[in-house]
């Protein structure tokens, strides 16, 4: 019983304190300062930088980099052929000392 009388009274005390609260009054150019400090965000989203993170060119600058990279695999599976790609795969084994192929993989008995 004594706990909720503690209980009350402090409820008590803490609304009484914020009855004891008063309005804040801020400062009268406060407003004139928000406003001009708006004004000039405004003004820098005007330049040339802003236009390049439009949503007009986003969807422009992904399909030139989607363009870019279609054509670079079909320039690099066209210019090698299949003889230089024999080639460097020997010199890469050579130089690494591989002597194992894809069939002593698939057959490991077959020596």
């Amino acid at each position: 019983m004594k706990k909720k009388i503690n209980i009350q009274e402090e409820i008590d005390k803490t609304l009484a304190s914020a009855d004891a609260f008063e309005r804040f009054e801020g400062s009268p150019f406060l407003a004139t300062r928000i406003q001009a400090k708006m004004e000039n965000s405004e003004n820098m989203s005007q330049g040339i930088g802003s236009y390049i993170f439009t949503l007009k060119l986003i969807p422009l600058a992904i399909g030139v980099i989607f363009a870019v990279n279609i054509l670079t695999i079909y320039f690099n599976y066209n210019t090698s052929s299949s003889e230089s790609r024999d080639t460097e795969l020997l010199s890469f084994a050579e130089e690494y000392d591989i002597s194992t192929t894809a069939a002593d993989y698939v057959n490991p008995n077959n020596e």
